[in-house]
């Protein structure tokens, strides 16, 4: 039988990026909704591209073989990233976020991953890709209408591969395993 596998696809940050997400969680830490929120560790900041659920071992293998070929015809690009905010909207958030403005190279990173997911025999994604980096999630009990003060976040993230993680889901919160990486702009 063919083990199933909590699996997604991300783009890990760096040194950098991740200090600076630290550093904006620390100043939100103060804030009083802080509470209604259940902050990321910092060891589990990534952007996620395309989360698979749970899938096999025999559709990761076919999943990195065809996107693979397709990631040489990106080439590195860097990410840049806006104040945090509430996401999707402050009116009902899930969580809070350091958003990406539009970057096309991010999304036909996205769309490929999505088309192979597809190919792959997952269900299409219900909502289109939205550039986030999840700072923190929103408990139910989250105070509506909550606006944020303005926190800048002014870090470039160079991205030059994707990355296949595992979670592992517990009682103390996800851990995530690097099973492969995938790079961009070289042929495989």
């Amino acid at each position: 039988m063919n083990k199933k596998i909590r699996a997604f696809y991300a783009i890990e940050l760096n040194s950098e990026v991740r200090n600076a997400a630290l550093h904006v969680i620390e100043q939100l830490k103060i804030c009083e909704w802080s509470e209604h929120v259940r902050w990321t560790p910092t060891e589990n900041l990534h952007l996620t591209i395309r989360f698979l659920g749970d899938v096999t071992e025999d559709q990761l293998t076919q999943l990195n073989a065809a996107i693979r070929p397709r990631l040489a015809n990106i080439a590195p690009f860097s990410i840049m990233f806006k104040e945090p905010r509430l996401f999707p909207h402050f009116k009902k958030p899930r969580v809070v976020a350091a958003i990406i403005p539009h970057n096309d190279a991010l999304n036909a990173l996205a769309e490929i991953l999505e088309s192979c997911a597809v190919a792959a025999g997952l269900e299409p994604e219900a909502r289109q890709f939205k550039g986030h980096l999840t700072l923190g999630r929103c408990n139910k009990s989250f105070p509506k209408r909550t606006k944020l003060d303005s926190i800048p976040f002014s870090s470039k993230l160079p991205v030059t591969r994707v990355s296949l993680f595992q979670s592992h889901l517990s009682s103390e919160g996800p851990t995530y395993n690097r099973l492969a990486e995938l790079p961009l702009g070289i042929d495989n």
